[in-house]
């Protein structure tokens, strides 16, 4: 696949639901002569856009080339295949994710402007290249966690130590994380506390609300497990962290259960952020070395 037809896939990493492709037509690949838009009636085309991307920010391309290259290999790699069920039902899922980002007035004014119905939509998601790229940095993501172990974990923060040990107390002697939060939250609170869940997370894909120290220990630990109390080396806040869910490792030569892997996206769709995260991991696992080292060109 050429990289200029992945690079939409690429912006789309910024966008919390992939946006509508522009037509079912996208799925094509582009031609160098290929004509994108008319300024003024004259016609713009992709050599033009690229050559010009080149001069205004060459290091840009370049990356964009590279983060392009490593998903190219893994796919390759992995042997990542989409059947047409497979991209209609994560269509179906991606409308959904629309619906609830623009909320159902957003929604609806969407449809109007596009003069389609929600099955339209559906379809042109489904028929695009976006919508076939991100499902594949999905599979990606989730194919390094069934090879390495993964997890997903729950914090308890306070900004009170007292509240902090008492809810623990709570946990211990309830056993379930959700009566021990109930039962403290409705008997005591002498300050603020938040409950988080995270997705999965895997020593290499940190999660950003788990500290690094507290990361290793939920990676060994089974679901139901928690922690003591820990202070954040941030400061300002105490944690009590659990695991509720878990990825056994694999290994890197045993296959992956390709429908479960499907089931866990179509269920609860990894945020932009964590395949971002997953690609940039990936990226630096190689070495490269940019030829920027004659200022002068020579």
């Amino acid at each position: 696949m050429p990289l200029r037809a992945s690079l939409p896939a690429l912006a789309m990493l910024a966008c919390s639901a992939p946006p509508p492709p522009a037509s079912p037509e996208s799925a094509e690949e582009p031609r160098l002569d290929q004509v994108v838009a008319y300024f003024d009636g004259e016609p713009i085309r992709w050599l033009q856009v690229a050559e010009r991307s080149l001069e205004v920010d060459p290091r840009g391309s370049v990356e964009k080339y590279l983060w392009w290259r490593v998903v190219r290999d893994l796919r390759e790699k992995e042997r990542i295949r989409h059947s047409p069920d497979e991209l209609s039902r994560r269509a179906r899922v991606a409308v959904d994710q629309s619906r609830r980002r623009l909320g159902e007035e957003g929604f609806r004014e969407l449809l109007r402007n596009r003069n389609q119905t929600e099955e339209e939509l559906r379809l042109a998601f489904a028929s695009g290249r976006n919508l076939s790229d991100v499902l594949a940095l999905e599979k990606l993501l989730f194919h390094h966690f069934y090879r390495a172990g993964a997890a997903r974990a729950e914090a308890f923060l306070f900004t009170d130590e007292e509240d902090a040990d008492v809810f623990l107390e709570y946990l211990e002697r309830e056993g379930s994380p959700e009566e021990a939060y109930r039962k403290f939250s409705g008997t005591h609170q002498k300050g603020r506390n938040e409950r988080i869940r995270t997705g999965f997370f895997s020593d290499r894909i940190p999660d950003p609300a788990i500290p690094e120290r507290v990361r290793t220990t939920l990676l060994a630990m089974r679901p139901g497990q928690f922690t003591e109390v820990v202070r954040s080396p941030y400061g300002g806040f105490l944690g009590v962290y659990g695991v509720f869910e878990r990825i056994d490792p694999a290994g890197p030569a045993q296959p992956v259960p390709a429908a479960e892997i499907l089931e866990r996206i179509l269920a609860d769709p990894p945020a932009s952020e964590r395949l971002q995260q997953f690609v940039r991991t990936e990226v630096a696992l190689h070495r490269i070395e940019y030829e920027d080292r004659n200022p002068a060109g020579d």
